[in-house]
């Protein structure tokens, strides 16, 4: 469960740290003397089998960035036309309520007018 929270990124590396370590410690036990040019070789080793996974979600991890600031981008570009047309709105209710006071304030009473009976 621990581990699949964490991006796959950093298991690779945690996974390429392990078996270097693993590696590290084989070396050891097979000889007490293990020269440091032996050591380098098998980290080498280790690096080169997960050089290509590490590219590979590298390149991700950057797409995914960009394309978080890209909906971030969009997101705010639509919260900001929500707030115009929101204040849009406000102001022509506000002048409908005032072009229907200005009817009512004209023809005060319905009694004003002539209706002929037919």
């Amino acid at each position: 469960m621990r581990k699949q929270s964490r991006s796959r990124y950093l298991l690779a590396i945690e996974d390429r740290n392990r078996l270097r370590k693993l590696a590290a410690r084989k070396i050891k036990l097979a000889a007490n003397a293990v020269s440091a040019l032996t050591l380098r070789r098998w980290e080498e080793k280790i690096d080169r089998k997960f050089e290509k996974k590490f590219e590979e979600q590298r390149v991700k991890v950057q797409q995914l960035k960009k394309d978080n600031a890209f909906l971030r981008a969009n997101q705010r570009i639509f919260k900001q036309g929500c707030s115009v047309l929101e204040s849009c709105a406000v102001v022509l209710q506000v002048k409908l309520e005032e072009d229907m006071d200005a009817a009512h304030l004209s023809f005060p009473s319905p009694h004003d007018f002539y209706v002929p009976h037919i």
